[in-house]
């Protein structure tokens, strides 16, 4: 039988497993000093030899530019490429099926770009409307 202790802190991570022949692997980690939280509005890529790549990339309203130069400019940023063996990257497409799952199940059904934008559309009209009587 194979039992796991974890131990986890904000900086370490430490797993250990006891295999049926009582043998005790321990794992350790670290946060890189570079880690971060991001979330991606695009995703870039493609296959290669032996991986697939994705670049991440964030994007974001420059307040600046509103601000003081009356212009709206949209900037994006290239924030990491991801080269992924295509072994991972089945486990990483199953890993996040089962993980969406999980959250329609929690959260409900999430909507599709096309079913937001007709949602969007619906509630335009509604407001034009309303605006229209007063």
């Amino acid at each position: 039988m194979m039992r796991n202790l974890f131990r986890t802190d904000a900086l370490f991570t430490s797993f250990m497993a006891e295999g049926e022949d009582g043998t005790i692997l321990e794992q350790t980690g670290y946060k890189s000093p570079h880690y971060r939280e991001i979330t991606p509005d695009y995703i870039f890529g493609g296959v290669r030899p032996g991986y697939i790549g994705m670049t991440v990339i964030t994007t974001k309203l420059s307040a600046i530019d509103a601000v003081i130069n009356k212009k709206n400019v949209l900037e994006h940023t290239e924030e990491v490429t991801l080269k992924i063996p295509p072994q991972q990257a089945r486990s990483i497409v199953t890993w996040l099926l089962q993980n969406i799952k999980l959250y329609e199940n929690t959260f409900g059904k999430m909507k599709t770009q096309e079913e937001a934008d007709a949602s969007r559309a619906e509630i335009g009209k509604k407001v034009d409307d309303l605006l229209d009587s007063l």
